[in-house]
């Protein structure tokens, strides 16, 4: 995986190696993150591709992107719908504690094994000598692996567009958008949603004049 703290590299990604054991799925399972410098990962080699036609074709809906994406040989782009956005953080807290300090970024290879399924092992690289490890058990249940079986994410909720923006797409984008698209793209915003920006706007307005007037008070 990549290196990048933001992305991959941090607890939640590393506590499912874990929680994979422990639900028995895998007898050893290992996470290794690529070496700063070595971070192109083989499925980067086909965004190029992904380009060609992208580039050349308006594309306006999500099916169409669908379509233009799946043109290109050697690539397959599935549309992933919003109901398997879980949240898998909320059930992993629930049984494994945080990292120690400064482990995860200082470290490449990561591995569980099934003797020992609450126990990470880490090393700077691949081929290197000097292991540590840590325990991951938050709190000890009778049934652990009866808690984790039964543990259901739920669903993320939707973040949708902010107010400003649906406004924004409406008034702004919508002419250039092609007649058949218009209403799936860029609505009309709701009444309230209209007069929530439109007050918003008003009070930043009346803000930025009360501080010129103040700063030019403080001058004269």
């Amino acid at each position: 995986m990549d290196n990048c703290g933001g992305q991959n590299k941090y607890n939640k990604v590393l506590h499912l190696a874990l929680y994979l054991i422990e639900l028995k799925y895998f007898h050893w399972l290992e996470f290794i993150f690529y070496i700063r410098g070595h971070t192109k990962n083989y499925c980067d080699r086909l965004f190029n591709q992904l380009k060609l036609r992208w580039h050349k074709t308006n594309t306006y809906t999500m099916a169409q992107m669908v379509d233009v994406l799946n043109a290109q040989p050697h690539v397959t782009f599935t549309e992933v719908k919003y109901d398997v956005f879980k949240d898998y953080a909320s059930v992993l807290d629930k049984f494994y504690k945080s990292f120690n300090p400064g482990t995860i970024q200082q470290h490449h290879v990561f591995w569980v094994e099934s003797t020992t399924p609450t126990t990470m092992f880490m090393k700077v690289y691949h081929d290197g000598q000097d292991v540590i490890s840590q325990q991951f058990i938050n709190n000890k249940r009778n049934n652990r692996y009866n808690d984790l079986l039964i543990a259901e994410a739920p669903l993320l909720p939707r973040p949708g567009i902010k107010p400003i923006k649906q406004v924004e797409l409406y008034k702004k984008w919508r002419p250039f958008v092609p007649h058949q698209f218009r209403e799936e793209i860029c609505p009309r915003p709701s009444d309230e949603v209209i007069a929530s920006v439109k007050n918003d706007r008003n009070n930043k307005a009346r803000e930025r004049t009360a501080k010129k007037r103040a700063s030019r008070a403080r001058k004269s």
